[in-house]
C-alpha cells in the first residue's frame, strides 16, 4: 500500500477517535444523550471520591479541565481545516490515477506536508495532555497516594497473608515466612529498580578497570539494599506474627501498602487522573464537587 495512501487511512481513524460523536454519526435520542452524560458525570465524580480530592487541587484540576477541552477544540478545527486543504490534491490525485496518469508532485507534497503537520500538532497536544496530568498527580498528597496504594485487592491479599501469617504452626513458620518474605522483596526490588538503573547508567562513560570496579561497587550496593530490605521485611512479618489482635488492622494497611509496586501505584494514579482531565463532563463535575465542597465548608463555619 502507498505510504501517502496509509496516512490517509491514519487519518480517518483520528477524525472518527477526535471528532464529537454528533459529528461521527447520527446524534441518538436526547434522552439517551442525558442518561450518558449523567452517567459520565458520576463515573468522573466516584473517580473525584476515591481520590479525596481536596478544595484547591478541585480547583486546579478544573483548570486544567477546561484547558485539555480547548485543545481538542482547536485540534477538532485543525482537522477540519487539514481535510479542507487536502480535498483538492485528493480529487487530483482521484482524476490522475483514473485516467491512468502520473499523480502530480504538487499534490502528494501538499497532502504528505499537512499530514505531518497535523501529526506535530496532535504529538504536542499529547505532550501538553501528559504534562498536565503529570502536573495534577504531584498534587496528591501522602495520604491520597495511599487510599489508592491500599486499594481494595491490596487489603484482601494483605487480609490473607496476616491469616496464614498466624495459622502457620511452629514447624510451618520458617518456610511461610520465607514465602511471604521472598515476594514482598521482589516488590521492594522493582521499586528500587528505578534508582540502581540511574546509577548504572551514570557508569556508561567509564572503561577498563575504573568501570569493571565501579560495577562491582554498584552489586555490592545492590546486595546490601536487598539484605536491609529483606530484614526489614522479615521484622514486620515478625511483628505480625505476635501482634495483639487488636492492633492488626495496622499490621492490614502496612502490608496493602508493601504488596503493591510503587509503579503501579503511580500508573494508576495516572489513569485516574487522565480519565478525569479527559472526560468531556470533567470540568462539569469537578466544579459540582466543588460547590457541595463548598457549601459543606460554610455550614460548619462558628456563627457570629
Amino acid at each position: 500500500m502507498c505510504p501517502l495512501i496509509r496516512k490517509l487511512i491514519a487519518l480517518s481513524v483520528i477524525m472518527v477517535c477526535v471528532l464529537p460523536k454528533g459529528q461521527c454519526a447520527e446524534e441518538p435520542p436526547r434522552a439517551e444523550l442525558d442518561v450518558r452524560e449523567l452517567a459520565e458525570q458520576v463515573d468522573i465524580l466516584q473517580l473525584i471520591a476515591e481520590l479525596d480530592l481536596k478544595k484547591g487541587q478541585i480547583t486546579y484540576f478544573a483548570a486544567k479541565a477546561d484547558a485539555q477541552k480547548q485543545r481538542y477544540e482547536e485540534l477538532r478545527k485543525r482537522e477540519e481545516s487539514v481535510l479542507v486543504q487536502i480535498k483538492e490534491p485528493l480529487l487530483e490525485m482521484k482524476s490522475a490515477l483514473a485516467s491512468g496518469k502520473e499523480v502530480p508532485d504538487t499534490a502528494r507534497s501538499t497532502i504528505s506536508g499537512k499530514l505531518k503537520e497535523l501529526q506535530e500538532t496532535r504529538q504536542r497536544a499529547w505532550q501538553e495532555f501528559q504534562s498536565a496530568v503529570s502536573s495534577c498527580v504531584q498534587l496528591l498528597d501522602e495520604g491520597q497516594v495511599r487510599r489508592i496504594t491500599r486499594s481494595p485487592e491490596a487489603v484482601r491479599r494483605a487480609n490473607q497473608m496476616v491469616q496464614r501469617i498466624r495459622a502457620s504452626s511452629e514447624k510451618e513458620w520458617p518456610k511461610t515466612l520465607d514465602e511471604i518474605a521472598s515476594d514482598l522483596l521482589e516488590v521492594k526490588k522493582l521499586d528500587k529498580q528505578g534508582e540502581w538503573q540511574a546509577e548504572s547508567d551514570k557508569l556508561q562513560g567509564l572503561t577498563g578497570e575504573e568501570r569493571d570496579k565501579a560495577l562491582k561497587d554498584l552489586e555490592s550496593r545492590k546486595e546490601a539494599d536487598i539484605s536491609e530490605m529483606r530484614t526489614t521485611i522479615v521484622q514486620m512479618l515478625t511483628n505480625v506474627r505476635t501482634a495483639d489482635e487488636r492492633v492488626l488492622s495496622v499490621a492490614v494497611n502496612n502490608l496493602a501498602s508493601a504488596v503493591r509496586p510503587k509503579a503501579d501505584v503511580h500508573m494508576q494514579l495516572f489513569a485516574m487522573v487522565s480519565r478525569i482531565l479527559d472526560s468531556p463532563a470533567g470540568a462539569t463535575a469537578l466544579r459540582a464537587r466543588l460547590a457541595t465542597t463548598n457549601a459543606a465548608s460554610e455550614e460548619s463555619a462558628p456563627r457570629p
